[in-house]
C-alpha cells in the first residue's frame, strides 16, 4: 500500500494513485498528470482543521471525495464519514455521472485502498431514505448528489438543520449553468446556489476548464 503518512498525499505519484483508484476527474479542479488534487485538498484541509466528529458526503461516482475526507479523519485520528449514494446509473435523470457503482461493489473492500474502510460508513440509498434512518448531526457536509434544482434543494433542506452551528456545508458544481452533454440539461445547482444569501457564503472558482466551470460553494452556519 502506497499510503502511510499524510505527506504522501502531496506527492505526485500518491495523488495520481488516489485519483485513478477513486475516480477523481477534472470537475474537481484537479490535474491527474501533475498529481494536483484540486478541490480535494480544500476538503482535506477543512477537516484537518475543524476536526469534526462526523462528516457527511452525498454522492460520488467511485468515492473520490469521501475517500479524501476519510483520509483527513484518519490522519487526525478522529471522526467518521457517512457516505450516501443511491447507486443510480445513467438511466436515472440528474444523477450526474452515476455508473451504478455502489450496487456492484463491496464498499468496505473498495475503501480498504489506502486503509480507509474503518473511517467510512457507506449507505446505498437515497438521501431521503438515509435521513429517515438516523438522528445524526454533522460538522462538515459535502453535497454532490442529485444535480437538479429540486434535488440539491431537497438535500440542503434535509441536512442543513442537522449541521452544527459554526460548521460548514459545501456544494460541488455551483458555477456550471449548462452542460454540453444532453443528459445533464436538467442541471440546477447554480440556480439554487444563487438563491442563497451572501452572508456566510464563499464561491471557490474553477481553473481546469473554461467550458465546464464546476466550482465549489461553501456555507458556514451561523
Amino acid at each position: 500500500m502506497f499510503y502511510r503518512h499524510t505527506k504522501e498525499i502531496f506527492s505526485r505519484r500518491a495523488a495520481k494513485d488516489l485519483i485513478d483508484y477513486y475516480g477523481g476527474n477534472g470537475g474537481h479542479n484537479l490535474n491527474t498528470s501533475r498529481g494536483e488534487l484540486g478541490y480535494a485538498l480544500f476538503h482535506y484541509a477543512m477537516i484537518s482543521n475543524i476536526r469534526p466528529e462526523r462528516v457527511l458526503c452525498v454522492g460520488s461516482m467511485k468515492g473520490f471525495i469521501p475517500a479524501i475526507c476519510a483520509m483527513a479523519c484518519k490522519d487526525a485520528g478522529s471522526g467518521n464519514v457517512d457516505f450516501v449514494d443511491a447507486g443510480y446509473d445513467e438511466a436515472n435523470a440528474n444523477n450526474w455521472g452515476g455508473i451504478g457503482y455502489w450496487k456492484s461493489v463491496d464498499p468496505d473492500k473498495h475503501f480498504s485502498y489506502a486503509g480507509l474502510s474503518a473511517w467510512v460508513t457507506t449507505h446505498v440509498m437515497t438521501t431521503e431514505q438515509f435521513a429517515n434512518t438516523t438522528r445524526q448531526r454533522w460538522q462538515y457536509i459535502y453535497i454532490d448528489g442529485d444535480h437538479s434544482y429540486l434535488g440539491v434543494k431537497k438535500d440542503y433542506q434535509l441536512f442543513w438543520p442537522r449541521l452544527d452551528k459554526g460548521c460548514f456545508m459545501s456544494f460541488h458544481d455551483v458555477l456550471l449553468r449548462r452542460h454540453t452533454d444532453v443528459r445533464y440539461r436538467g442541471f440546477g445547482v447554480w440556480k439554487f446556489w444563487n438563491e442563497i444569501p451572501e452572508k456566510g457564503k464563499i464561491t471557490i472558482p474553477f481553473t481546469y476548464s473554461k467550458t465546464l466551470p464546476s466550482g465549489l460553494g461553501i456555507l458556514q452556519k451561523a
